[in-house]
């Protein structure tokens, strides 16, 4: 029994492995079809998607079969459980790879479009990603799956690099609109192609050692960005809070659609809660959007119409709305302004009580 189980976890291997080089194989003909616009290997990738989903379905079922028939425990159980994990990042990658060659096709039809070295770099970085991570898996090897870990910043270094270059080009009419952005969503795809080998990385520290790192992000600050019609009321009070409430987990900045000027109705029920702002300065979320900078969360705190006009951001972020009256608008006596304004930042301090400890 034991032998016949120790045969079907190397069969379970090998399977992992040629899928993962199959993927490899659709990676490299997805970029290629972008570098030499080839729409027949474009084609050809399109027509693998199937492949690779008919491959984690076998994998899949195969470990759901293996736990079943002789639960395994310790090394074993983690073996098995690790390789669904790393089947479903396989997958995934294998279905960003194919959405690059659609998007290769596209980009085709707005020739000349000049591929941005990054691109090749990029692309030349995720595969010796891939490569040794599953060598990892191979050989067991801990320290070059955590090795791995590291290497995604740099991607995502160059994606920002990349990103901004695409944009200049863009604002300066070198390059037509929608080949940008189709080259900024394919630098994207490639980005995420690196997050999950990363994950497959930190699969494979658990799978040796058992030591969870899969929530390396617990470590770092999510970056929160809160934008309003002009950041001078409602997407400061937000920025305030959360970095007050929860600095030690997010990083929040604040940013109008037309920069006004601070409100000093703000600064003074802010004050009168412990919290001085009244030396921040009002910033344009169109500059943050130039800059490439990447948030977890995008969170308009004004109007809906207003918040339409808002930018979506590179980085795959979530995107969330919270309506609140704008402070500009309040009319009345001083006190009666001041009275409607706490109001309005007392319902905000709730709101990032509610976020922080739902996680949203």
């Amino acid at each position: 029994m034991e032998r016949k189980f120790d045969e079907e976890l190397n069969e379970l291997k090998k399977k992992i492995l040629e899928m993962t080089s199959l993927v490899n194989d659709i990676i490299e003909k997805a970029v290629r079809a972008l570098i030499e616009k080839n729409e027949e290997l474009a084609n050809q990738v399109e027509k693998t998607d199937e492949e690779v989903d008919n491959f984690e379905n076998e994998i899949d079922k195969f470990c759901l079969e293996l736990l079943a028939r002789y639960q395994p425990a310790a090394i074993d159980l983690r073996f098995i459980t690790s390789i669904m994990k790393i089947n479903n990042d396989v997958e995934r990658i294998g279905d960003l790879a194919t959405t690059i060659a659609h998007k290769a096709k596209i980009i085709m039809k707005h020739q000349p479009v000049e591929i941005p070295q990054n691109i090749i770099k990029i692309h030349n970085d995720i595969k010796e990603m891939l490569k040794d991570v599953i060598n990892s898996l191979i050989e067991k090897n801990e320290n070059k799956a955590k090795e791995i870990c590291q290497r995604d910043k740099k991607i995502d270094e160059m994606y920002v690099e990349t990103f901004r270059q695409i944009l200049d080009l863009i604002i300066n009419g070198n390059l037509n609109v929608k080949a940008g952005i189709e080259l900024i969503l394919t630098i994207k795809y490639l980005e995420r192609i690196a997050d999950h080998i990363t994950n497959i990385a930190e699969d494979v520290v658990y799978l040796v050692s058992g030591e969870s790192i899969k929530h390396k992000k617990e470590l770092n600050k999510e970056r929160v960005l809160f934008v309003c019609v002009h950041n001078s009321a409602r997407s400061q009070m937000a920025e305030a809070y959360l970095n007050h409430f929860a600095g030690d987990r997010f990083f929040a900045e604040s940013a109008g659609i037309e920069p006004g000027i601070l409100n000093p109705y703000v600064i003074k029920v802010m004050k009168e809660d412990g919290i001085d702002i009244s030396k921040n300065k009002t910033k344009s979320v169109f500059d943050f959007y130039k800059q490439g900078k990447l948030y977890s969360y995008v969170i308009t705190v004004c109007e809906q119409e207003a918040a339409e006009k808002c930018p979506i951001f590179p980085g795959g972020g979530k995107r969330l709305h919270w309506s609140f009256p704008d402070p500009s608008k309040f009319t009345g006596t001083e006190e009666e302004i001041l009275e409607k304004v706490r109001k309005v930042r007392d319902e905000i301090k709730e709101k990032i009580k509610e976020f922080i400890n739902k996680g949203i």
